[in-house]
């Protein structure tokens, strides 16, 4: 129908008594609050901190991965190019 209404713009003509297929609803996939928990328990440091700020904030994967992290200023003073490095914001989140 689609087709030949939009596409090729020429009317269908009577096509008998088809019936149009219906879409049932699509509902999204939920998890509980149990199993989110369950779930982040199981993963190790640092994407068990991660997904517990994505699901508790409700932050998206790239928003999570772009939080910013300060670099003290003596360490700054120190090393004056660290904070282009891209070792630096993972410092914290490789150690315990």
């Amino acid at each position: 129908v689609f087709l030949y209404g939009k596409v090729l713009e020429q009317p269908l003509g009577d096509i008998g008594e088809t019936v149009r297929a219906k879409r049932p609803p699509r509902l999204p996939v939920v998890l509980s609050h149990d199993e989110a928990v369950a779930i982040i328990r199981h993963l190790q440091s640092p994407y068990g901190l991660m997904a517990s700020l994505m699901y508790g904030a409700g932050l998206r994967v790239v928003e999570c991965a772009r939080l910013p992290v300060t670099m003290p200023s003596a360490l700054r003073r120190k090393y004056p190019n660290a904070d282009k490095s891209l070792q630096w914001p993972w410092l914290f989140f490789i150690r315990r």
